[in-house]
C-alpha cells in the first residue's frame, strides 16, 4: 500500500469513526423527543415510561465491559463492525415493534451495540491516530456525538411529517445507520502489518511461546490512574444529566423564567459547550500536558454550575451555563489521552477495558445518581438538588489533582 493509498484510506477511517457518535445519536436520543406518542401508540404503564430513557444507560453501560473479550474472540475491525450491526438491528426493531415488550428489546439491542463500540472505538482509533494525533480524532468525535445530538431533537419532528409517525422517523433512522453500517464494513480496516502481527501474537499464545495476558480489569484496577480518573469522571457524569433533566424546570419554576426562555438557555448551553472538546483537544494536542487541563475543566465546571444556578440574571445564567458545559467538554480530550498514554509501552488491548471502567462505571452510577435525586426535587426543590450535587463534584477536583501525569512529561513509566 503506497503513501497516497494510506493517507486516504485513515481519512476514511477517520471520517467513520468519528462520526460514528453523529449516526447513533440519532435512535439514542429521537425517542426522547417522541416520548409521549411513543407511550400513546405502544399503551405503555406510566411506572415504566422512565425505562424508555433509561435502559439505553443501563445496557451500554455494562456492555461497555464485554467490548474487550469481543476483541479478543474477533479481532477489532469485526468488533466494530458487529457492534455498529447490532444498533442497526436495535433500531430496526424499535421501529417496527407490535408492543412495549418488542420495543424495550430493540432498544436493548441498540444500547448494547452502542454501549460496545465505546469502549471498542478507542482502541481501533489508536491504532491508526496514535500520539497527539488521537486528541485531534476524540475532538472530532465528541463534536460529531454533539451535532447529532442536537439534530435528533431538531429532526424527528420534520421526519414524523414526512413519514407520518414516529415509526417512520425510526425507519428512516435504522436506514441512515443501515448505510453506515455497509460503509464500515467496505473500508474499516487495519493498518498495515497490524493484523498479521496480532495474529502471529494470538499464535503465540496459544502455543505456549508467550504467557497469556491477565484478566484486562485486573490490569485497569491495578493502575492508580485508571482508578482516579473513574473516580474524578463519576459525579461529573451524575450531575451533567441532572443539569440537563432539571435545569428547564428549575428555571421556571424556582427562578421565575418563562419556559420559553427557560429552554432555549439550557439548549444553546449544551450546543455552546462543544467548544470545550475543540478548546480541550487544541491544548491537548499542542501541548504535553493532561492533568492540568484535567482539573482546569473540573474547576470550571463546578464553579460555573454553582453560578448558573446560583444567579438570578437570565444573561449570566447563560453565559455561566455555557461555561458549565465547556468545563465538562474541556476534560474528556486529557482523559482520553490517559487512556492512550497511562501504561508504557502503548498496549492497544488494554485501552477497551481502560474506557469501560473510567466511562461505564460513572454511566452506571447516574443512574443511583437520578434516582437519589428525583426524591430530593421534591423535598429540598430543583435548585437545592442541582447545588448539593455540583458541591458534592469537588471531589471531582480532589481526584484530579491525585492523578499523576501521564504522556510526554511522564518518565520511566512501565506495566
Amino acid at each position: 500500500m503506497n503513501k497516497a493509498t494510506t493517507k486516504k484510506t485513515a481519512g476514511i477511517i477517520f471520517f467513520l469513526l468519528t462520526t460514528h457518535g453523529f449516526f447513533t445519536m440519532f435512535p439514542y436520543l429521537g425517542c426522547a423527543a417522541v416520548l409521549m406518542d411513543v407511550i400513546a401508540d405502544l399503551a405503555i404503564p406510566p411506572a415504566a415510561a422512565a425505562f424508555v430513557i433509561t435502559i439505553i444507560t443501563a445496557v451500554s453501560g455494562v456492555c461497555m465491559f464485554f467490548g474487550g473479550t469481543i476483541i479478543q474472540w474477533i479481532g477489532y475491525v469485526k468488533a466494530f463492525c458487529f457492534s455498529v450491526a447490532l444498533a442497526v438491528v436495535g433500531t430496526a426493531v424499535t421501529a417496527a415493534a407490535p408492543d412495549f415488550t418488542v420495543f424495550m428489546i430493540g432498544r436493548a439491542l441498540f444500547a448494547a451495540g452502542f454501549g460496545l463500540n465505546c469502549s471498542i472505538i478507542p482502541a481501533l482509533a489508536t491504532m491508526w491516530f496514535p500520539g497527539s494525533a488521537f486528541a485531534r480524532f476524540n475532538t472530532f468525535q465528541l463534536l460529531g456525538s454533539s451535532v447529532g445530538g442536537a439534530l435528533a431533537y431538531i429532526v424527528i419532528g420534520p421526519l414524523i411529517q414526512m413519514t407520518g409517525s414516529w415509526r417512520g422517523a425510526y425507519w428512516a433512522f435504522a436506514g441512515i445507520l443501515a448505510a453506515y453500517c455497509l460503509a464500515c464494513f467496505l473500508f474499516i480496516q487495519y493498518p498495515e502489518g497490524v493484523a498479521e502481527s496480532l495474529a502471529q501474537q494470538k499464535e503465540a499464545i496459544k502455543a505456549g511461546l508467550i504467557p497469556k495476558p491477565e484478566f484486562e480489569l485486573k490490569r485497569v484496577f491495578a493502575r492508580r490512574n485508571f482508578v482516579l480518573l473513574t473516580m474524578a469522571n463519576i459525579l461529573p457524569i451524575i450531575c451533567s444529566g441532572l443539569f440537563q433533566t432539571y435545569m428547564p424546570t428549575y428555571l421556571t419554576l424556582e427562578n421565575g423564567m418563562e419556559a420559553a426562555r427557560a429552554a432555549i438557555i439550557t439548549g444553546t448551553g449544551v450546543f455552546a459547550g462543544m467548544a470545550g472538546s475543540v478548546i480541550g483537544g487544541l491544548l491537548v494536542g499542542k501541548s504535553d500536558r493532561r492533568k492540568t487541563y484535567l482539573i482546569l475543566g473540573n474547576i470550571l465546571f463546578v464553579a460555573a454550575g454553582l453560578g448558573a444556578v446560583l444567579s438570578k440574571n437570565p444573561m449570566f445564567i447563560l453565559v455561566l451555563f455555557i461555561l458549565y458545559n465547556v468545563g465538562f467538554y474541556l476534560r474528556m480530550p486529557a482523559m482520553s489521552q490517559y487512556l492512550v498514554e497511562e501504561v508504557v509501552p502503548y498496549d492497544p488491548s488494554i485501552i477497551a477495558p481502560a474506557a469501560a471502567v473510567t466511562s461505564g462505571i460513572p454511566m452506571l452510577l447516574g443512574l443511583v445518581g437520578s434516582a437519589i435525586a428525583a426524591p430530593m426535587t421534591v423535598s429540598a426543590g430543583y435548585g437545592k438538588t442541582l447545588v448539593i450535587f455540583q458541591v458534592a463534584c469537588l471531589s471531582a477536583i480532589l481526584f484530579s489533582l491525585m492523578l499523576t501525569e501521564c504522556g510526554p512529561r511522564a518518565s520511566g513509566k512501565a506495566e
